[in-house]
């Protein structure tokens, strides 16, 4: 009696799921411009940069605009790859992509959290690049258990700005619309969790008391 050769396959190993599979596809198409890189993790560097010098020469108020606009410039660079999701998506439907990833056999949706996951990726990459700038260079006194809650507070505030860009471009027509709107809605949050009361009018400070800032 002749035995038949089994026709079971084994499974692949390593990274199988559609949605990774897509995610690392973009994140090596990221890497593979290096301008846009070094443009995307350098750009908030810089800024925590000019901020940072002024503060070397020991002048308080120095210091103190450095210890206020630090949490600031690392919730910019962990939510602005929303805005990235925004565009990317608008563009996508102007230019008929999402018809060509609709004939895959691969959900649509699995692909769109694929690009999630990847801007979330790169804005908590940016955010833990910035972090290790203020405890190395910098010198500000933080626990492990701080790192760690930082880290959490990152990826959620990274998916949460990402979900919010996806909703912008649902909605949006164009691209450059798209960015317009991410761009003028997140940045009235960010004074709004960055600055002290006494640099704020008293009509903002009502609205500032039902927010987190009342609780930092």
């Amino acid at each position: 009696m002749r035995v038949m050769p089994s026709t079971i396959e084994t499974p692949p190993t390593g990274v199988s799921h559609p949605t990774w599979q897509f995610t690392l596809a973009l994140l090596r198409a990221t890497l593979r411009n290096g301008k846009a890189v070094a443009l995307t993790l350098g750009m908030p560097l810089f800024m925590l940069f000019t901020i940072w010098v002024p503060s070397l020469a020991g002048d308080a108020e120095s210091q103190e605009l450095m210890q206020m606009l630090f949490p600031a410039i690392i919730l910019l660079s962990v939510i602005m790859p929303g805005l990235t999701q925004a565009t990317r998506l608008t563009r996508w439907r102007e230019q008929h992509i999402f018809q060509r990833l609709s004939l895959t056999p691969v959900p649509l949706a699995n692909l769109m959290l694929g690009t999630a996951f990847t801007q979330i990726v790169i804005g908590v990459a940016q955010g833990v690049l910035l972090l290790l700038f203020g405890v190395f260079l910098v010198g500000l006194p933080m626990s492990w258990t701080s790192v760690l809650l930082v880290l959490v507070a990152m990826l959620l505030s990274g998916a949460a700005f990402i979900a919010f860009g996806s909703v912008i471009a649902a909605v949006s027509r164009r691209s450059e619309v798209a960015g317009y709107v991410f761009f003028f809605a997140i940045m009235p949050l960010t004074f709004l969790a960055s600055f002290p009361p006494e640099m704020m009018p008293d009509s903002i400070n009502v609205i500032t008391a039902v927010t987190t800032r009342k609780f930092r």
